[in-house]
């Protein structure tokens, strides 16, 4: 049985899923971290006092071991000068993404609480290109 199959037939098992997700977004999590403050040229112990926690808990965060919570990592991005962008839900990012390509028909069928959400993902998608654009210069 192949890598691919063997997985599969495990995330048939409820609780083996959900305990799969939440470990792979914990390495996804760490990965991002490990990731990020390597680019800034920072050590884990740098990293832990600006965040005011111990060197520890930041290793443990970025082996994947601990899922940080959200003030955690918001503390970790405005150390490293930048900001979260908010999580998605995975069917949700499929069925509402908003294009210009969207149809009339899409827009008005989402409530009025997906449409602000997604106006405001439109205006940080701007934002974001705005920020990108000008750090070039």
């Amino acid at each position: 049985m192949k890598i691919a199959e063997a997985r599969k037939k495990l995330l048939q098992n409820k609780e083996f899923e959900k305990e799969y997700q939440k470990k792979s977004l914990s390495w996804e999590i760490a990965k991002m971290i490990v990731r990020a403050r390597l680019m800034k040229n920072m050590t884990q112990s740098k990293l832990a006092e600006l965040v005011n926690t111990q060197q520890p808990s930041i290793a443990r965060i970025e082996s994947g071991e601990r899922l940080p919570s959200l003030a955690i990592l918001e503390k970790i991005a405005e150390a490293m000068g930048s900001y979260l962008i908010p999580p998605k839900i995975a069917f949700l990012d499929n069925s509402f993404t908003l294009t210009t390509n969207s149809s009339t028909k899409e827009w008005k069928n989402m409530t009025d609480t997906q449409k602000r959400i997604e106006e405001q993902r439109a205006k940080a998608w701007k934002d974001d290109q705005l920020r990108a654009e000008l750090e070039k210069d």
